[in-house]
């Protein structure tokens, strides 16, 4: 079972776009995939078709979408997964569910899945406040002792692109980290953060927690900045791997707000076709590295 961590420490560049893609990409491999959303914006969780997501949609008063809040209260998701992965008689399996995706997998003929380990407003450091040990490797320590690993081939962690407690969660457990910025101005400086992070935690985790590459997102054709400042960014970070880019594209807010994957909105929108494809490019490049570092070691 493969981890990957996919951390930022900057919103809004497009982490659980990455996230939904590269897990649906994944699968479409035939992989058994776990998606773990550590986020409390909860996004991954609604595109993945397990947070009630039309019924958000469909709500008219801010009773209802108050109720539907409310319905997460007593829910088992990834808060009570941190919290309850040592007791006796612990199941995994009821903190997990399966992705509205699987449908379509399966009448793809797939053989691949998409389960989640959902957020929601839950998923904050005050809910760990009272728990012993060190908090900041209880999902590692779950997803080791755990049947897991039988069941699934990938795990794409989304984490909250902060410095919390509940995002160490993600780069403890992580295998691998992919770092997504967009190729603008301050994207170096931003870049900096989630790099010395992820590094440290690697030095701390007996190396584990690579670095496997930085995802340059919505880049645009014929612009010069971001062709300079992806420059920048490889004299900057030497040695870092820039992985293939995602260029900015109508396509992917639309598939967003649809809660389709690229892939699959462009069955339906030609449009999509060239972005989609850049989301395959990128996720068989990921494996590519991942199987060249397991077999240089020899895993």
């Amino acid at each position: 079972m493969r981890t990957i961590a996919i951390h930022t420490s900057k919103g809004g560049v497009g982490k659980t776009t990455l996230v939904v893609n590269i897990a649906y990409e994944l699968a479409t491999q035939g992989n058994r995939v776990l998606v773990i959303d550590l986020d409390d914006q909860a996004n991954a969780s609604l595109s993945l078709g397990v947070n009630k997501a039309d019924k958000f949609d469909n709500a008219s008063s801010l009773e209802e979408f108050e109720q539907i809040l409310e319905s997460f209260k007593d829910r088992k998701e990834v808060v009570e997964f941190l919290k309850d992965y040592d007791l006796p008689n612990f199941n995994y399996r009821e903190y997990i569910y399966p992705s509205t995706l699987n449908q379509i997998l399966n009448r793809a003929g797939s053989p691949g899945k998409i389960d989640v380990l959902p957020s929601s407003y839950k998923t904050i450091d005050a809910a760990l406040a009272n728990l012993g040990g060190i908090r900041e490797k209880r999902l590692d320590k779950a997803l080791r002792q755990s049947d897991m690993a039988n069941d699934y081939d990938y795990v794409v962690i989304d984490t909250p692109p902060s410095a919390t407690t509940i995002a160490s969660n993600g780069l403890y457990a992580a295998q691998y980290v992919l770092i997504p910025s967009q190729m603008e101005y301050l994207s170096v400086y931003g870049i900096r953060t989630p790099i010395k992070r992820a590094r440290e935690v690697q030095e701390e985790n007996g190396k584990r927690g690579m670095i496997i590459g930085i995802v340059p997102m919505m880049t645009e054709k014929n612009v010069k900045l971001h062709t300079t400042i992806k420059q920048l960014v490889q004299q900057t970070f030497k040695g870092m791997t820039i992985m293939p880019e995602i260029k900015r594209a109508t396509a992917v807010g639309q598939a967003s707000k649809a809660r389709h994957p690229l892939s699959l909105y462009a069955e339906q929108n030609n449009g999509a076709g060239e972005v989609a494809n850049q989301f395959s490019a990128l996720t068989k490049e990921i494996v590519a590295i991942i199987n060249q570092i397991e077999s240089a070691v020899g895993i």
